[in-house]
């Protein structure tokens, strides 16, 4: 699978939860709560096994007053289903790693992360 390919696939999965789901940033005008997700490409064919590795950070942001909206867009993230074949040879695992509370340094705002490690396996 190519990084293009998975970036598709992330997008598909997350929009599943929200259509505001945004890849790096999400435009200026998009009201709370929504999703800003990124991914860094990690280790390229570990140890010969044909796997590459990535980090899937996922930023949901909510007003500060809607607790309950913020967790549950964070659990339903935690929850969808991210294990995929994708063909025959190709496999992507997605293993939640981390699950955050970071602050935002503004009064209104609350923001959860939710870290993945990717494994993109080619068999």
């Amino acid at each position: 699978m190519n990084t293009t390919d998975l970036l598709t696939d992330i997008q598909g999965r997350l929009a599943n939860v929200t259509a505001r789901s945004y890849y790096q940033q999400a435009p200026q005008t998009t009201t709370l709560p929504y999703i800003v997700w990124d991914i860094t490409a990690g280790d390229m064919y570990i140890d010969d096994s044909k796997r590459n590795d990535y980090t899937l950070t996922v930023d949901i942001w909510a007003n500060n007053d809607d607790v309950a909206t913020l967790e549950t867009l964070a659990d339903s993230v935690a929850g969808i289903d991210l294990d995929k074949e994708i063909e025959t040879n190709i496999t992507v695992y997605y293993n939640l790693i981390n699950k955050l509370n970071i602050p935002t340094g503004e009064e209104n705002l609350r923001r959860r992360q939710l870290i993945f490690t990717v494994k993109n396996y080619y068999i």
